[in-house]
Formats: C-alpha cells, sequence, structure tokens
C-alpha cells in the first residue's frame, strides 16, 4: 500500500523555498498552452467576482484578471503568495492571500472558480466537503473551472480523473461538452446544482 503524500503547507513551502517556479508554469509550452485553452473555455467572459484557490506563482492568475473586476487569490505557501502579490502589483482589483483549504475559505458569492491543480492533493472525504462548501460559494449563473493533469505523481493523494468525477457527483453540472484534450489533463466548466 501506498504511504499518504506530505500535501500540508509545510511540503508546499519548502518547493518554494527550494525552486521559485517548481512546475516551471512560467515558462513551460504545456502550462501556456493549457492556461490559453482554459481561458477558451469561459468564452471571454467577464466575470464580477473570481476566486483562484491554489494560485501558486500567479501564472494563470495575470492571464485570468483583466476578465475580472475582483480577483480573489490564495495559495498554502508565503513564498508563492509573495511573488504572486509581486506579479498582480499591475492589477489592482486582484487580492492574493495566505490562504490553506480547505479551512480558510474565502467567503463567497463568486461568479467564477478556478480549480486547477490542487483537487489531487486532498483526502477524498476532505476533497467531498471542500467541493460542497465551494458549491455554496458560487452565484446563480456562476461556474467553476476546473483542470487537473491525468498522469500519476508520488506527491498527489488522488487521480485527476477522481477529482473530476467527485465534483459531478456532489453538486456540480457541467455546462457544456467537455473540450477534447489529448494534453494529458481534464478540463471541464460546471454549474453548481441549486
Amino acid at each position: 500500500m501506498r504511504p499518504i503524500p506530505d500535501t500540508s503547507p509545510a511540503f508546499f513551502e519548502r518547493l518554494y523555498r527550494h525552486n521559485p517556479d517548481p512546475w516551471d508554469f512560467k515558462r513551460s509550452p504545456y502550462e501556456t498552452a493549457r492556461y490559453q485553452r482554459m481561458l477558451n473555455a469561459l468564452g471571454g467572459r467577464h466575470f464580477e467576482r473570481a476566486y483562484e484557490p491554489g494560485c501558486s506563482i500567479g501564472a494563470f492568475t495575470a492571464r485570468l484578471a483583466p476578465f475580472c473586476g475582483e480577483l480573489v487569490a490564495c495559495d498554502a505557501s508565503n513564498c508563492a503568495v509573495g511573488r504572486t502579490r509581486e506579479r498582480m502589483k499591475r492589477f489592482p482589483q486582484v487580492a492574493v492571500t495566505h490562504a490553506v483549504l480547505p479551512g480558510d475559505l474565502s467567503p463567497g458569492p463568486f461568479d467564477l472558480i478556478v480549480f486547477a491543480e490542487i483537487g489531487y492533493y486532498f483526502e477524498l472525504p476532505v476533497l467531498q466537503q471542500l467541493v460542497h462548501n465551494l458549491a455554496s460559494c458560487l452565484r446563480p449563473g456562476g461556474v467553476m473551472l476546473g483542470c487537473h493533469w491525468l498522469g500519476d505523481s508520488a506527491d498527489h493523494v488522488l487521480h485527476g480523473a477522481q477529482v473530476h468525477a467527485l465534483i459531478e457527483q456532489n453538486g456540480f453540472t457541467p455546462v457544456r461538452p467537455r473540450p477534447v484534450s489529448d494534453d494529458g489533463y481534464r478540463l471541464d466548466v460546471w454549474a453548481a446544482e441549486r
């Protein structure tokens, strides 16, 4: 049986202290293409108030900010938060905070929640509760965008496909057909069931 990986805030803090961009979010062609596909899935819509937990160093945050009247971004690593704040100086509508989910969930309501590349770091019952809490943070007509890598990693508690299946089983329904992707990740846009 595989040991449960360390997904504590201290684990992520060590990662960011050792490497300012541990997943190469800023320079990777894969990440750049993924970010563009995520934006495309939102259809150019403007969001009054958006929430991006697990913002890391703000690489996607900077792309999303022009589409938001207000954007709340957070991460469990203080190092990552500092880097995101530096990057967001040109976007006064973006508030960047240190927060550890599921306990530090920002209060809604939001008309967009970006839940990307973080779902597989939670144990199943914790993720179920978090998904339920996220659903309650969405305004009527709001959406949640989810994007998770479908590979296997020693630091993942769940597989990306499990994360998206759990979201759909716990209060969210797809708002459009899932975009076809052969790039090793799953991308969905959901609405909260009311």
